[in-house]
């Protein structure tokens, strides 16, 4: 069932925790997002920056799943510029993991 919604469905997977393929993925019981089982956590804005300075958003809609045979150390959200500009519209998801 969840290889056929994600994978043969061609989901959108860039959303936020209420979106239905998020629901699906996490009420597997496979899948877990990190940020929920990270020991520490750094977050100070939303994942998505539209390339501007300006865009302000405080939503998370990238994630990194684990199964459970990891255990989830550090997650967050690196808002680094290089020059003053975006190498992404979406800010990448930076998670350590120990198996």
């Amino acid at each position: 069932m969840l290889h056929e919604f994600v994978f043969e469905k061609r989901v959108e997977n860039n959303g936020g925790r209420n979106s239905e393929w998020y629901q699906t993925l996490t009420g597997s019981g496979f899948m877990k997002d990190a940020v929920d089982l990270a020991e520490v956590k750094y977050g100070n804005s939303g994942s998505f920056n539209g390339f501007r300075k300006e865009y302000q958003s405080d939503q998370v809609i990238d994630h990194v799943f684990v199964s459970k045979p990891f255990k989830v150390l550090r997650w967050g959200i690196l808002t680094d510029t290089y020059q003053g500009k975006y190498p992404s519209d979406h800010f990448p998801i930076l998670v350590t993991v120990k198996f």
